[in-house]
């Protein structure tokens, strides 16, 4: 049985992965988005992308840390013709992966969530996104 290259055991940590990042898995995470749906592209299409992942990966204490660099392309819909489109990113990548049980509060109460509306323009803290607030 092979093992993903996305899986690390903590035994196995720190370590570095050099991730090849295929069409086909980026094919698969981005189905059901409008703009890949509007290419009528195959499920598994090749050509969907291909992305290099270099991450370290190491841990302290109960957080496991990633720190490196995610460079690739993807292909889409052009906004404006809907014809393919490779989209280029070369981005730093820094995540922290925390145990379910420090995410979650201590009281079992989900702390309250300000309501967007009394938020002030000139909030220099920015605001709070909601789900439903995110689009492509």
């Amino acid at each position: 049985m092979a093992t993903s290259p996305f899986k690390v055991l903590l035994r196995d940590l720190p370590t570095h992965r050099h991730v090849d990042v295929g069409g086909a898995f980026v094919s698969q995470a981005l189905a059901g988005m409008t703009v890949r749906d509007a290419l009528e592209a195959p499920v598994d299409d090749p050509d969907a992308g291909k992305a290099v992942l270099d991450v370290d990966l190491y841990a302290d204490g109960t957080s496991v840390f990633a720190n490196g660099k995610l460079k690739g392309h993807v292909r889409v819909a052009c906004g404006r013709c809907v014809g393919p489109a490779d989209v280029a990113f070369d981005e730093k990548v820094h995540v922290t992966f925390l145990p379910k049980h420090e995410l979650e509060s201590d009281d079992g109460d989900e702390e309250e969530k300000p309501d967007k509306k009394d938020k002030k323009d000139d909030d220099d803290e920015g605001v709070e996104l909601e789900e439903e607030d995110l689009d492509l």
